[in-house]
């Protein structure tokens, strides 16, 4: 171009942030020129006279230099135009002349290669967005474009332009001033400009700030003063900074205040009172009768309006008057109650005082519709807010709308998990609905709700559900599952055993679980510590029992072998049975055995314990020979004793136990063992005691059964013994002695078996 000269350094105008009332122009390393029109230089002129008038309205420090024609610039025109084009007119319009430039300083972030086509991408941007949308090209940040035209290298042209630099800088400091952006700010740093003379420097936004805020302060603080000469009282108006101010005031007064705004405070306050003088020990009869009167009257009619049933549930020891209604209160009331209870049974369920009200109403007094209506609270808000008449079970629901499915199991487990963590897991209603959950979920659910209650298997182990619930657990738990249950039992074991229901896990424990060494280092070592205790209760005998000879229909009813064979398809579980069987019953087998041997008159005098005898005897792994010995020497003794031979046989336990063990050996004979109880038996006894036993009904019965074993030793001994009797033999008349001389007479086939 004329009239133009190189420069040492090229400069580029960049177009910075945009900011509230025009583009925010910011210093870069170098600046740069750019050419306008008059009608952008008048704008520009116009825009520094404003900002003039607002930096005298604000009475800021000389902060800003100007140079150059500003100084003599009078005051601001209202009018001025802002400096963004945002019209496609606007733009348009634009005419760049080669002797019209403005040199100015830009700010930018991060460098990037710009294009020098402004002009096409203003235009697009302008099309995209209506006529005066500043606040919409503020949000959007547009920093890629780039206002930079042809330069001009020539130093006059560059000192002609001085001024108008100047005037860009003091806009770009009143664009900051009045709407900085607060998105996206910059570095301010001072840098030389090559090209002018003099130093500009931005306002920075903590000053006008403190300005306004100053101003502001007075303002309030002289309409307070104009209020107070008027005589009239105005409240302050509350704002964002203004702290509501609260008396310094104690618990009890604020706890007092609370009580104040509830209903029927009069009434309560009173009725306290009165309580206060009748639990006195010394107050006379007739003022006692008097204050109870009052007290009466003054609640008659208002008591339902004084308390909830739900929130006295809650009370510590106002839970004890529902306990009291729900004991002796006729069935009308009773059903009163539970309908209160109705609607919030999840929260009160939940609560540490109202559980036991809710677990005591359920389980002693509830019908069966009533426990009903009790379980379909657990199974969402449909059937919690919406309650027919006829209550169903969840087997009816599934049933008829299994579309609930989904719905009822991630209820029923929302509800149920936070039970875990408050450790209220010892109800039979929470069992009940834990039993629900495990028979319809799904695997992951069943997964995720083990993993949570497998160290809590000890509080589930007194009800049947409970039970039921803590094998589900075995059953489809993992193997770190399994490990993590068994171990919750220790010092629970004994405790188990003797449960009615509890028991089984136990035995489903020995079923399922694969790592039998763990089970003996923590039930097996455990329960034959209070081996004396357990042999002679009822359901602890069955541990032993069934560890001796699993399912067993003598000892186990087929509902309970039913229940069993749930968890024989567990996924988990990949041993055979029988040799988790034998590995266990290989462990137990010595010990069952010695107590045998030193129990033995114990034992084979206890009605209940002749089938744990048998049993030893039978299905013990090892050498039972010793506890053999111990019990034929215990018969055999001389019958004057107060023990004698006589009333081992006489009596109904061990005569049955007797009889038992002999017909085991034909079993045994069977299968080939050499070790027989009749051969041990007729060793021990003398042949004197052969004789009394064939003058006893029951004593023939027992050589009976020695003869009924089949071996051709034991036959020829109780002959032999029998031999000088056979005439008063015949002479007798009860069952025994003909059943004898039957067997006698006709032998059945003998095998030959020698001891």
């Amino acid at each position: 171009m004329k009239g133009k000269t190189e420069s040492p350094a090229k400069s580029k105008a960049t177009v910075g942030n945009i900011r509230h009332g025009g583009f925010g122009v910011t210093k870069k390393s170098a600046s740069k020129q750019v050419s306008m029109t008059p009608d952008r230089f008048e704008r520009s002129q116009n825009k520094a006279k404003k900002y003039l008038a607002r930096r005298s309205l604000y009475n800021a420090d000389d902060t800003t230099q100007v140079h150059g024609s500003l100084a003599d610039i009078s005051q601001a025109d209202d009018s001025a135009l802002e400096l963004t084009p945002v019209t496609i007119s606007q733009i348009s319009a634009i005419d760049i002349p080669a002797n019209d430039t403005l040199t100015a300083t830009f700010r930018r972030k991060k460098r990037r290669a710009q294009n020098d086509d402004t002009l096409e991408m203003a235009v697009q941007c302008a099309r995209g967005e209506p006529d005066g949308a500043e606040r919409s090209f503020t949000r959007r940040q547009f920093e890629k474009f780039s206002l930079a035209d042809d330069e001009d290298d020539g130093n006059e042209e560059n000192g002609g332009d001085m001024d108008e630099s100047m005037e860009v800088d003091e806009m770009e400091n009143d664009d900051e001033a009045d709407g900085p952006s607060p998105v996206k700010k910059s570095k301010n740093t001072d840098k030389k400009q090559k090209d002018s003379p003099g130093k500009t420097k931005k306002i920075g936004l903590k000053e006008p700030l403190k300005q306004a805020a100053k101003k502001l302060k007075k303002l309030k603080s002289a309409g307070d003063q104009k209020a107070k000469k008027g005589g009239k009282n105005f409240d302050a108006l509350p704002d964002e900074t203004t702290v509501p101010k609260t008396p310094n005031q104690t618990w009890k007064e604020k706890r007092q205040e609370r009580r104040m705004t509830k209903n029927n405070y009069d009434l309560i306050s009173t009725a306290k009172k009165s309580w206060e003088e009748l639990r006195r020990g010394d107050l006379p009869a007739v003022k006692r009768k008097k204050i109870c009167d009052d007290l009466m009257g003054l609640t008659r009619g208002k008591v339902k309006e004084v308390y909830d049933i739900c929130d006295l549930c809650k009370s510590k020891y106002a839970k004890f008057v529902v306990r009291k209604l729900i004991s002796y209160g006729s069935k009308d009331l009773k059903g009163r109650v539970f309908q209160c209870f109705y609607g919030q049974i999840r929260k009160l369920i939940k609560h540490k005082e109202a559980s036991e009200i809710i677990e005591y109403a359920y389980n002693e007094f509830a019908t069966a519709p009533q426990r009903m209506a009790i379980h379909e609270e657990f199974y969402g808000p449909t059937f919690s807010l919406f309650k027919n008449q006829v209550y169903q079970s969840l087997d009816q629901i599934m049933t008829e709308q299994p579309e609930k499915r989904d719905m009822v199991v991630r209820s029923m487990k929302e509800t149920l998990t936070p039970l875990i963590d408050k450790d209220l897991l010892s109800y039979s209603l929470v069992h009940k609905v834990f039993l629900d959950f495990f028979v319809y979920a799904d695997d992951k659910s069943k997964k995720e709700m083990i993993e949570s209650l497998r160290e809590h298997i000890p509080s589930f182990l007194h009800t049947r559900d409970g039970t039921r619930v803590a094998m589900h657990c075995i059953w489809a738990g993992s193997a770190k599952d399994r490990k993590t249950s068994i171990k919750s039992l220790k010092t629970h074991v004994a405790k188990a055993c003797m449960e009615e229901q509890g028991h089984l896990l136990l035995l489903a424990i020995f079923d399922s679980v694969d790592d039998t060494v763990l089970v003996q280092k923590v039930i097996l070592d455990e329960l034959l510590k209070s081996l004396d205790t357990l042999i002679v209760h009822a359901t602890g005998k069955k541990v032993l029992l069934y560890l001796l000879n699993p399912r067993d229909p003598v000892h186990f009813n087929p509902n309970i072998q039913q229940v069993l064979q749930e968890g024989d398809c567990n996924p988990t579980s990949k041993k055979d049975k029988a040799v988790r069987a034998k590995e266990l019953r290989t462990y137990i087998s010595p010990h069952a055995i010695k107590y045998l041997e030193h129990h033995a008159l114990e034992m084979m005098s206890d009605n209940a314990l002749a089938l744990v005898v048998k049993a030893i005897i039978t299905y013990a792994s090892g050498d039972v020979s010793p506890a053999m010995r111990a019990i034929a020497d215990l018969v055999a003794k001389p019958c004057s004793t107060a023990d004698g031979a006589i009333n081992m046989v006489e009596h109904p336990a061990s005569h049955i136990a007797l009889k038992k063990i002999i017909a085991n050996d034909k079993t045994r004979l069977e299968a080939g063992e050499g070790i027989l109880f009749s051969s041990i038996l007729l060793e021990a006894l003398p042949k004197s005691t052969i004789k009394v036993w064939a003058a006893s009904n029951r004593g023939c019965f027992i050589l009976v059964s020695l003869l009924d074993v089949g071996c051709s030793t034991v036959t020829e001994n109780v002959k032999a013994s029998l031999q000088p009797v056979m005439k008063s033999l015949r002479k007798m008349t009860f069952k025994g002695a003909e059943i004898l001389l039957e067997r006698l007479d006709k032998p059945r086939a003998q095998r030959e078996y020698r001891v």
